[in-house]
């Protein structure tokens, strides 16, 4: 029975990853013909600064959430307490980006002129690191097909925000961002609604918040690097070449890396099933 289950979450989720990575090929022509090939740079460019940052300042607790959320007696208080701790530090970290949006502008796309794009952006990073806790939540007990389905539906409503914004109201770049951070606003909302129905509402409490780093930050630190690899092509190129290189270069990326696509959706199901398995 496991095997099946294991077999249909992978497909299942290979399914969504393909939804997933077309909804980033549609946004390709969605901002590069209504707002030109610099703008898309632009847009790669802090999704990319806020993905990164992401790496770092949760502490790699959403994946220590998947590793002991089955081995505690207390899901609420592991949640809410790494919730917490992703909170705050976001929050610190989206100040930092907020003051240094000018010279982040500058270094990463060789312009000032996208300060307000990385202002908005700051907001963007607290609601990301929020959105990957929650949805992290539902792969602790395995449930991959709806994590698929969160991953999915939060996909086609950030970018359905982005072609009402660009096609109905000429929004610009700073607007397009905002309209994908309340979209995924409203889906962490909804994911905490059912995670607290679930599980309570508690206090957190941080009993074991020690241990949960000491797998964590080793966690953190490899994605950090692994993204880091991924993602510092796109700043020297933007740091040297400035906007428009950035956004031929992601356009070329984004339809490139597609066979990716099936290696995490393997990724993705396997490691809370694994994580069963290790107890030490």
């Amino acid at each position: 029975m496991r095997s099946r289950k294991v077999l249909t979450d992978v497909l299942f989720g290979l399914v969504t990853k393909v939804a997933i990575r077309f909804r980033g090929v549609l946004l390709i022509p969605l901002i590069t013909v209504n707002l030109g090939v610099s703008a898309f740079g632009a847009y790669a460019q802090i999704l990319a600064i806020a993905t990164l940052a992401n790496t770092v300042i949760d502490f790699g607790l959403h994946q220590g959430l998947i590793r002991y959320g089955r081995r505690t007696d207390d899901t609420a208080d592991l949640y809410f307490s790494s919730l917490l701790v992703v909170l705050a530090t976001s929050g610190a970290a989206a100040v930092a980006m907020f003051a240094a949006a000018a010279p982040l502008s500058a270094f990463t796309l060789s312009s000032g002129q996208y300060a307000d794009a990385y202002r908005v952006g700051a907001l963007l990073l607290v609601v990301m690191a929020a959105f990957r806790l929650s949805k992290s939540y539902f792969r602790i007990d395995s449930r991959i097909k709806l994590f698929s389905i969160i991953e999915a539906a939060d996909g086609y409503g950030t970018i359905g925000a982005a072609a009402i914004g660009v096609l109905l109201f000429d929004a610009t770049l700073s607007q397009i961002l905002l309209s994908i951070a309340a979209v995924r606003l409203a889906t962490v909302l909804l994911l905490h609604g059912q995670i607290v129905r679930e599980v309570g509402l508690r206090v957190p409490t941080f009993d074991g918040m020690r241990t949960y780093l000491d797998y964590s930050l080793p966690v953190a630190l490899s994605l950090f690097v692994n993204n880091v690899s991924s993602r510092a092509d796109r700043v020297m190129i933007g740091f040297f070449l400035g906007a428009s290189a950035v956004g031929v270069y992601s356009i070329a990326y984004e339809i490139a890396v597609g066979i990716i696509m099936y290696v995490s959706a393997i990724r993705q199901t396997f490691f809370p099933e694994l994580s069963k398995l290790v107890y030490v």
